[in-house]
């Protein structure tokens, strides 16, 4: 709806000489928070380029996000881009699926 609030990371980057040691899923973790706590976000979005295969594993395996979709030609060099939605809530439909559940094995 028009009142849905989520966040979107522009750009995540790491020096070359400290990757490896879990600072880019930490930025992100503790990002996930604020948007999370101060906005009260439903989700968080990005975009990486499909050809990405360390960033992509990050974005899956440690952080849980997931394909939403794919923009064609979304760089200036014309590479595909995921873009990629990590859920902090259950969606509503879920939610309310999940309470009848509990009600009717009451």
């Amino acid at each position: 709806g028009p009142n849905d609030c989520h966040g979107h990371i522009t750009s995540v980057a790491v020096a070359r000489s400290h990757r490896k040691l879990g600072i880019a899923t930490r930025l992100m973790l503790a990002t996930h928070k604020a948007m999370q706590e101060t906005f009260d976000a439903e989700y968080v979005s990005l975009h990486v380029r499909v050809t990405n295969r360390v960033a992509f594993h990050m974005y899956t395996k440690s952080l849980k996000y997931e394909i939403h979709d794919t923009d064609l030609k979304y760089y200036a060099n014309g590479e595909d881009a995921y873009e990629m939605r990590k859920y902090f809530k259950e969606k509503k439909g879920k939610a309310a699926k999940s309470k009848q559940e509990a009600v009717a094995a009451a």
